[in-house]
């Protein structure tokens, strides 16, 4: 991968509130507390009209980001998962 794009993907990972290599992503529920969930656990997202997350074991978390807001966020978590696979290995 490039210099450039790793820069872009790295930059898109801090906005979607990302530390480096991190599995999980930050959300805010509607009592407006900062929780992180884990990216592979989410089975459904949807917006009705509040935004619903569904993890695998069932658990529903209303969270005040958009749908949309989610999807980009694991969408680079995801890029950021992809990205490790083929960065060099350091000092080779």
């Amino acid at each position: 991968m490039c210099t450039r794009r790793r820069k872009v993907v790295k930059a898109e990972l801090k906005a979607a509130g990302f530390k480096r290599w991190a599995f999980m992503i930050k959300v805010t529920t509607l009592d407006k507390r900062e929780i992180a969930i884990n990216a592979e656990l989410i089975e459904r997202v949807e917006s009705v009209p509040e935004t619903v997350i569904t993890l695998t074991n069932g658990k529903k978390i209303l969270v005040t980001q958009s749908m949309d807001e989610i999807i980009e966020k694991v969408m680079a978590y995801r890029r950021n998962v992809a990205c490790s696979w083929w960065r060099p290995e350091e000092g080779k």
